[in-house]
């Protein structure tokens, strides 16, 4: 057996490298040339000089590089040897000449009897790998020997093949065999019921035998039949007088207890008789002020008592922040400010004051607490009002403060503008719906508020913007469950709250979405802004829709959010998603004027972005259902590009950079087939660029994929230019980068369509990242725009595109260079390899 010369050591791994590609392009082939077999001889002097130059090289990764072409051009030694029917003896990297010899590793070649079975079971994988074929699997201690070689990669796949190939044949084996158990169950059950027929049969017999002897003895079993029916007849009259004796005495025990119960219930009513007398007494000491129920020290009985009051003998609770009327004379300096109310706390029993009333030292006190901007962790100001619309508001447009939200109040229309409030889910109270008492606002002059009159119109019902639920959270509410909630309603039911709703907006789709704001919106965020309002018609009158936005702070601490617009029809379902819409819609409609970031985060586009990941869903309904919407935005020509342009980053961000190979096949198929989609025209426009430069490197990654994926990924290659590629030439010029950088750069252009016959390192190209094109081509310009795009995707973010006369049409350069500060030489950044299926 021949051992392959040792030969002159590489000068360099470039040079070493240089030749292997040479070597693998002859061997593979080309349009221009034919595929070659390259013989052992020259395999084997390549080999001998690659393991010599392991003596000049130190670095372990280069050393590592090396390694991996011997076992590579080894494989093929050993199979052109079979082919030559030569004898070659394995090639080992000489160590680093200035280092030590050190141990070798666990797992490496120790002599040429283990190095020959490395490189049988090499080519082995290397057939298995590129056939599929089963006959190449391992098996029995072939396949526990080739453990010891499970550090190679197409080894260990094939050991892992050979391991799942073993346990399917095994559990074939147990299934056939759990076959047989169950036949020989069933043959053994058949036999078993034919012996008990037989039996049974034969015991019939028996029965007929014994019958037709002893038919001598009829008379006598006739005759004690009789008198056994007598004996029966007997004890079933005795049987019917113990019965009817025990009804007798059930019948008195149970005339006794009705007996006792009535006396017990007249005592009892009487009582109650004394005790309601005794407790109207005290309400109507409380309803004339002789009595303070925050004085009565037993909760029970003082919430007992403030439930038999009637609704209206309840103070309001806004009362003592009245302010001055609008004819009234202000004091000085006073034009604008709102006397801060607070709260006063005693004992669980809630009842205000204002700022400017002498507060008791022992009473504390809390700001009355109106809408915070600053409630979600980020600033979120009330929507800001127009000059028209400030003009007609309460103190022009500010916000008038309750509990837990506030109200832009229009004094001309008589009705609110809008309602921001605050809600802590985690803090929230679930309270009984407590009497309605509709009362105007004692700080404002009633000829500012609602009309109470436009609520008697047929079919018209008082709505809230902020209901009950939306305020009944916090420590400043009262302990005691009754008082909590007439409070609570007290706080909902005045007139700037109350808007004018068609029966069925205010029972069925009003009420919806707010048990959908409440209970669905963004249920991982604790608290939730509210805002609410009308929207008026231009001829005044009741409002022709009412809006309502949900905001929460959402993931990096962005804003989520859910808008939704309802129609003031007589006829309305409920059903919120029929009536959502987006922020930009209302603001539209309303005049008002949100924050960006909250009509950016409530665009349809946004929406419908972060439904992305519904297309994994384990739920076939919700997949489709993502799948169907998604599809119709990107189809639809009369949608907004923004929105489109959301979307698409979005599929994207979940399938690039070897995230689609990882996905399960259906989620592959439904991501694809939104992909494709978008229409061919619109992957060329200028402000699609970015992401057609992304998903045209997404859709020449290498992955195997299943038929239906692969055909949707032709259609999008298709899509996006990559079956025919442009028509321009590209010649590459660059610096700073070496040689090896550079083709890997061009191989990765070319497998995006671009024609590039080759490359060239030039001084004059250093400092420059510029695709240049024939300044009067229309054609040429796109496709430099387009080339410059994947030039970026590809880690070049400075490219841009340059027209200049002297370039001629149907040619593009490229003249590239390290970004400026960069180190020459640094690295071109390479795509992952896509995992295969």
């Amino acid at each position: 057996m021949s051992t392959p010369p040792a030969g002159e050591p590489f000068a360099s791994l470039d040079v070493l490298r240089r030749l292997h590609q040479q070597m693998l392009e002859r061997q593979a082939g080309s349009d221009t040339a034919p595929l070659q077999t390259i013989p052992a001889g020259e395999i084997a002097a390549f080999l001998g000089r690659a393991g010599a130059t392991g003596a000049l090289l130190a670095d372990p990764e280069d050393r590592r590089a090396v390694q991996r072409i011997l076992d590579y051009w080894s494989a093929d030694l050993i199979a052109a040897s079979r082919r030559e029917r030569v004898e070659v003896r394995p090639v080992q990297l000489a160590p680093y000449a200035a280092a030590a010899p050190k141990p070798e590793p666990e797992g490496a070649i120790r002599n040429p009897e283990e190095a020959r079975q490395y490189i049988r079971l090499s080519a082995l994988a290397r057939q298995w790998r590129d056939s599929g074929a089963a006959g190449y699997l391992l098996g029995g201690e072939a396949l526990d020997e080739a453990e010891r070689f499970a550090r190679d990669p197409d080894i260990a796949a094939l050991i892992a093949a050979s391991r799942g190939a073993q346990g399917r044949t095994l559990r074939r084996r147990q299934r056939i065999k759990n076959v047989a158990l169950a036949v020989l169950v069933a043959v053994i059950a058949l036999l078993g019921w034919m012996n008990w027929q037989t039996s049974l049969a034969r015991q019939e017999a028996e029965v007929a035998r014994q019958a037709a002897e002893g038919a001598s003895e009829r008379e006598a079993a006739a005759r004690l039949a009789a008198e056994a029916d007598r004996l029966a007849a007997r004890t079933a009259e005795a049987q019917a007088r113990m019965q009817a004796t025990r009804a007798n005495t059930e019948r008195l025990r149970a005339e006794e207890s009705a007996r006792q119960a009535t006396q017990q219930w007249r005592g009892q009513n009487s009582r109650n008789v004394e005790l309601d007398a005794a407790l109207d007494v005290l309400a109507r000491q409380v309803h004339s002020g002789l009595l303070d129920p925050t004085s009565i020290p037993d909760a029970r009985l003082r919430s007992i008592l403030i439930t038999r009051l009637t609704p209206a003998d309840t103070p309001d609770p806004l009362l003592p922040y009245a302010l001055p009327r609008a004819t009234e004379a202000m004091p000085a300096g006073a034009s604008g400010a709102q006397p801060e109310a607070t709260i006063g706390v005693d004992e669980g029993e809630p009842h205000v004051q204002t700022a400017d009333l002498a507060t008791p030292a022992a009473e504390p006190a809390l700001t009355f607490p109106g809408y915070d901007p600053g409630f979600l962790g980020m600033d979120l100001p009330l929507p800001a009002v127009t000059e028209a619309q400030a003009a007609m508001a309460w103190n022009g447009g500010e916000p008038l403060p309750y509990f837990y939200y506030s109200i832009i109040l229009d004094t001309g229309r008589r009705m609110a503008i809008l309602s921001a409030a605050n809600l802590d889910r985690l803090q929230s109270r679930a309270l009984p719906r407590a009497g309605d008492v509709f009362r105007p606002d004692p700080r404002l002059d009633p000829a500012q508020q609602p009309d109470p009159g436009i609520f008697d119109e047929r079919g018209i019902e008082r709505g809230r913007l902020v209901g009950r639920a939306d305020i009944s959270w916090g420590p400043a509410l009262p302990s005691d469950t009754a008082e909590a909630a007439a409070f609570v309603a007290q706080m909902t039911s005045h007139y700037p709250n109350l808007v004018p709703q068609f029966a069925a907006v205010n029972q069925q789709s009003w009420p919806a979405i707010e048990d959908w704001v409440r209970l669905h919106h963004n249920p991982a965020a604790s608290r939730v802004t509210i805002l609410s309002g009308p929207v008026f018609g231009e001829r005044g009158g009741l409002p022709e829709a009412y809006w309502k936005i949900a905001v929460s702070a959402g993931p990096e601490g962005l804003p989520t959010v859910d808008a939704f617009l309802v129609p003031n029809t007589p006829a309305s379902a409920p059903d919120p998603e029929a009536y959502r819409t987006s922020v930009e819609e209302i603001a539209l409609l309303t005049g008002l004027g949100f924050p960006e970031a909250l009509i950016a985060a409530g665009s349809h586009g946004a929406r419908l972005a972060a439904r992305v990941p519904e297309l994994e869903a384990a739920d076939e309904a919700t997949r489709r259902a993502a799948v169907q919407d998604l599809a119709d935005l990107l189809r639809d020509p009369e949608a907004k590009e923004d929105d489109k342009l959301q979307v698409v980053e979005a599929l994207l961000a979940a399938s690039e950079g070897g995230r689609l190979a990882y996905l399960s096949p259906q989620t592959r198929v439904n991501l694809l087939f939104v992909l494709v989609q978008v229409p061919a025209e619109n992957w060329m426009r200028e402000a699609w660029l970015p992401l057609t430069a992304r998903a045209r490197r997404l859709a020449a990654a290498d992955a195997v994929l299943g038929p239906q994926a692969q055909q949707l990924l032709a259609a999008l290659r298709d899509g996006l230019g990559l079956e025919d590629g442009p028509d321009q030439t590209v010649y590459l010029q660059f610096a700073g980068y070496t040689h090896d950088q550079a083709v890997v750069l061009r191989k990765e252009l070319q497998a995006l369509g671009w024609d590039m016959p080759r490359e060239e390192q030039i001084d004059a190209a250093q400092g420059l990242n510029q695709v240049r094109y024939h300044e009067g081509s229309e054609a040429d310009a796109a496709a430099a725009r387009l080339l410059a795009a994947d030039l970026r995707a590809a880690g070049h973010s400075e490219v841009t595109a340059v027209g200049m006369e002297i370039i001629r049409n149907g040619i593009l350069e490229v003249w590239i260079s390290p970004p400026a500060g960069a180190a020459a030489g640094v690295e071109v950044r390479r795509p992952e390899p896509a995992p295969r299926d």
